[in-house]
């Protein structure tokens, strides 16, 4: 199974069930994602489609035949072969969203993504990546400690130019004091004043 597919699962499971409004979508995206992940064959593509109902909304045909038809003919587009070229890329016929799409599709909270693996947001991931870092004992950026330029609003180079035009040590407890003692000019060239 595609981990979409699973993604989609999770999100109702979570959600305690399908909502009317949302079988057919949600139908048509689950029949899109086994497809591409191609255990379904086109042969046995609307008895698939009949079985993915009934776990969406047991005893009830919601959907007809015709509403599925684009995704018949891209199964069998596929089985013979052909190929989607979109911006320099080969992609098979099948449909290929992008997250966001689907997040927007399903309306999908951010609270909610927590708990999917692939259909997630820029934010999510990045969430993800930092908590991967600190989990390995990385130290966050907001951290000045080690960059007092960054509290001054300034580029390192510039920091280090005036600190070594006043003849103090860099790498000290004072680097952080030293915008105090500088002068007018210096303060001034470095944008520090106050307006």
């Amino acid at each position: 199974m595609g981990p979409r597919l699973n993604d989609l699962r999770t999100l109702w499971r979570l959600r305690g069930g399908v909502p009317e409004g949302f079988r057919e979508v949600t139908l048509f995206w689950q029949l899109n994602f086994l497809l591409l992940a191609e255990p379904v064959r086109v042969s046995t593509m609307w008895r698939e489609a009949e079985a993915l109902a009934a776990q969406i909304a047991p005893g009830q045909r919601f959907y007809g035949d015709s509403d599925l038809s684009t995704l018949y003919r891209k199964a069998k587009q596929a089985l013979a072969g052909e190929v989607v070229t979109f911006n320099g890329r080969v992609l098979p016929p099948g449909y290929t969203p992008l997250n966001q799409t689907l997040i927007d599709i399903f309306r999908i909270l951010p609270e909610e993504e927590r708990s999917l693996r692939t259909i997630i947001s820029r934010a999510e991931k990045n969430r993800r990546r930092v908590e991967k870092r600190r989990a390995e004992g990385s130290k966050p950026r907001t951290d000045h400690s080690n960059r007092p330029w960054e509290v001054w609003s300034v580029s390192r180079r510039t920091w280090e130019r005036h600190v070594q035009s006043k003849g103090i040590q860099t790498g000290t407890s004072a680097d952080a004091e030293c915008p105090l003692s500088w002068g007018e000019g210096v303060k001034r060239s470095l944008g520090m004043m106050r307006r």
